[in-house]
């Protein structure tokens, strides 16, 4: 049995924005939170979204009631398969309304399942891990600056910079069959997960995020830190952020610390190669 899990989230449509295309989901019954972004201008990103919250758990459920789970591989199976079928059903969607046409959304859910985090993401929201005073980013973001950043052909500086920063190469809606990159962590007493939009990372860096999540006493109070943060630097995006808490640590176990950085993305996550129908 898993021990205690706590968690919180807040969504802000940002100081730029009107309209809030973020949209979170937290399931208590199921372990499963989600944080998606959606895209496709006029409603199109809100409707995405929203559909990929409120579809996914249901999704996640009706297999859990059908196949029942025994082990953690399963679990990812479950969860892989629920976000390809929300995947379609956003795709069909978009086909049949033309107002909604291009609409997609970015997906990034954790299902815990065991004493294991199951991460599952598409797009550019991102997980992180704060373990102890190191944070770590464990998902690798689906871009077209990513994808030239891993082929060393642009520089992080360029990367900050370049035109195509914003273009996403993979995420639920889309019509070629891609299915989410998925790991696994195995979580320890403490350790906090963060799924955030790139409204926060954009305007954030990890160390900031990092430290946040260290100094504030409460998850609730980092929740909201990091969007007044976000917002500070400029809050061009909508910001979104969830944090999972796993165990009972006591803020006053903690030391005056500064967090640091791994720099190397999944450093702690198990890959998982799955295959579903």
């Amino acid at each position: 049995m898993s021990k205690n899990i706590q968690s919180i989230a807040r969504t802000d449509p940002g100081r730029i924005r009107t309209q809030n295309e973020d949209a979170f989901s937290i399931d208590d019954e199921l372990n499963l939170y989600i944080v998606s972004d959606g895209m496709g201008g006029m409603q199109g990103g809100e409707i995405a979204s929203a559909i990929v919250v409120r579809g996914l758990p249901l999704e996640v459920a009706a297999r859990i009631n059908s196949e029942g789970i025994h082990e953690t591989r399963q679990a990812a199976e479950i969860l892989v398969a629920a976000i390809d079928a929300i995947s379609s059903q956003l795709l069909t969607q978009s086909n049949r309304v033309e107002r909604l046409r291009g609409m997609g959304a970015t997906v990034v859910a954790c299902l815990i399942y065991n004493d294991t985090a199951i991460i599952a993401h598409m797009g550019d929201s991102r997980a992180y891990l704060l373990r102890k005073n190191v944070l770590e980013q464990m998902t690798e973001d689906h871009t077209l600056v990513a994808t030239l950043l891993k082929l060393k052909q642009i520089s992080k500086k360029e990367a900050r910079i370049h035109p195509g920063r914003h273009v996403v190469s993979r995420y639920v809606g889309m019509e070629a069959e891609v299915g989410p990159d998925v790991g696994l962590i195995r979580l320890k007493e403490g350790d906090l997960i963060l799924l955030c939009t790139d409204g926060l990372t954009n305007m954030t860096s990890d160390k900031s995020i990092g430290q946040i999540l260290y100094d504030e006493p409460s998850i609730e109070s980092s929740c909201d830190r990091l969007i007044q943060t976000a917002n500070n630097a400029g809050g061009k995006d909508n910001i979104t952020a969830m944090i999972i808490k796993y165990g009972e640590t006591l803020c006053s176990e903690k030391a005056d610390t500064t967090v640091s950085v791994r720099r190397t993305i999944g450093h702690s996550v198990e890959r998982v190669t799955l295959y579903t129908e």
